[in-house]
């Protein structure tokens, strides 16, 4: 099928028939023929063949409902339509969820019309009491599945403080009752005891005051560490101890498939993130969890593309850095459009630049700085120099000077070890950061030397040396 005539399949929303019932069948194959699953089947489909669409925007666009659909939908279809929008999942793949469900909310025109309809927040517990009592119901059944990540969304929409604020939530004798039976089968149930479904109850928990831990925290037995960034700045890192809490994490492989061209590289784990992939693994580094800001929100992960060991580039090749100024993502470039990553806790995968949970409409480069000897230029007066003058040296180089310093010496040799022992010879006027103003008052040969040297750790990154500057009467 061509991409145009793609698009037009997928531009293609269909209602189904109404509903009648409030209940689906499972089909007579499923060794659960037996039962109901008691899920409301919806009024609306979402298209197929979005995964195949080379870009983030493009795909969700393709998952909108048609504005005029939007108004006419009722708000138990519509609370089906957003909890069971595909790329809800995506949340768990932000290094902090509660962005990541905040950036999920706002891509989906669902989500906007449902906190205009007055019974919302009513009919999403109904929602979510038909699911619990769904788990509870079949989960010792042979054969029956459910998505512990899509459970997992249902909570952590709940509590998001999107339909009903935060504070407000302990009031709500249903909910209530609801999470005190979501505890229940969270601590009873193997597949809800991930670092994602423990972190989810722990959420919960919070939000109701409730100090009890879930059974597996071990997603939260971490350290903080500092790691020190090429140019000697200070980075907060997390050494996370896992243990055995990526059950759910690696469940999200099959989410990851929803990227048409994703490549998965290695199995999720909660032990380090994008930015500790792309700045601090990839480098061979430990692998360690770096969060963009510190608890205070001052800056953290920046540290390492303001240390002068990184410059912004507008042509990237491979190894430079991408980060997602808009997506709080880091990546590498493997080649062209194609970067690999991390994704939160999940795998990390090789993918398309655009094609990834994170928004991807504002990308920055970086590649590391490559100094090289240079030359120092002056404007030279006629050859020789007289004695008693003096001439203005520079070099072509721009860099940022609260991250560089440069070291400015006249020396009688072009290579020099030391700069001359006799400065009446000749000696700087006036300098900055690239520039000098030298005077000569001897006759002789002269180098003037320009070193530069990085301000956080002293290292040295190039030298400038001029030609011979021959000085007579």
């Amino acid at each position: 099928m061509s991409k145009k005539l793609l698009a037009v399949a997928i531009a293609t929303l269909m209602l189904t028939g109404a509903c009648q019932s409030d209940y689906v069948d499972i089909p007579s194959s499923d060794p659960t023929s037996d039962t109901k699953a008691m899920s409301r089947s919806t009024g609306f489909t979402f298209p197929d063949g979005w995964q195949y669409l080379e870009s983030n925007e493009e795909r969700w666009a393709a998952l909108q409902i048609p504005e005029d659909m939007l108004s006419t939908m009722s708000t138990e279809d519509l609370v089906e339509a957003c909890m069971n929008y595909p790329l809800a999942t995506d949340c768990f793949f932000y290094n902090i969820i509660e962005q990541g469900v905040a950036s999920v909310i706002s891509r989906f025109n669902g989500f906007a019309e449902l906190k205009r309809r007055d019974n919302a927040f009513e009919k999403v517990l109904d929602f979510y009491s038909r699911k619990l009592d769904e788990i509870i119901t079949f989960s010792n059944n042979i054969g029956y599945s459910f998505s512990s990540l899509e459970f997992a969304f249902y909570e952590r929409f709940i509590i998001s403080g999107y339909l009903v604020q935060v504070d407000e939530l302990s009031k709500c004798e249903r909910l209530r009752e609801l999470y005190s039976k979501s505890c229940d089968l969270h601590d009873s149930y193997d597949k809800l005891q991930g670092s994602i479904s423990t972190q989810t109850i722990s959420a919960m928990r919070v939000a109701f005051g409730d100090k009890k831990l879930s059974r597996n925290h071990g997603y939260f037995d971490r350290t903080t560490v500092y790691i020190t960034t090429p140019g000697g700045l200070k980075v907060e890192a997390f050494k996370i101890d896992c243990q055995d809490s990526d059950k759910d994490i690696n469940e999200a492989l099959k989410d990851i498939q929803k990227y048409s061209n994703a490549v998965v590289l290695e199995q999720g784990t909660c032990t380090y993130n994008c930015h500790g992939y792309a700045w601090w693994v990839s480098e061979g580094g430990e692998k360690y969890w770096i969060n963009n800001t510190l608890g205070d929100e001052s800056e953290n992960l920046s540290n390492f593309f303001n240390d002068g060991t990184y410059t912004i580039t507008k042509s990237p090749a491979p190894g430079d850095k991408v980060y997602y100024k808009y997506g709080d993502h880091s990546a590498v470039v493997y080649s062209g459009d194609i970067v690999i990553s991390k994704w939160g806790p999940g795998a990390l995968v090789r993918h398309r630049v655009n094609e990834c949970p994170y928004n991807s409409t504002e990308l920055v480069y970086y590649t590391k700085v490559q100094f090289k000897n240079g030359k120092v230029y002056w404007d030279m007066n006629p050859d020789p120099t007289p004695v008693n003058t003096y001439e203005d040296f520079h070099i072509n180089d721009s860099y940022n000077s609260s991250i560089y310093r440069t070291e400015i010496f006249i020396s009688s040799g072009k290579d020099p070890d030391e700069p001359l022992e006799d400065d009446s010879k000749a000696y700087i006027i006036s300098k900055t950061n690239n520039t000098a103003r030298v005077y000569f008052a001897k006759q002789g040969i002269y180098f003037v030397n320009f070193n530069i040297y990085l301000k956080a750790n002293g290292k040295f990154m190039a030298r400038y040396v001029s030609d011979e500057v021959y000085v007579s009467y």
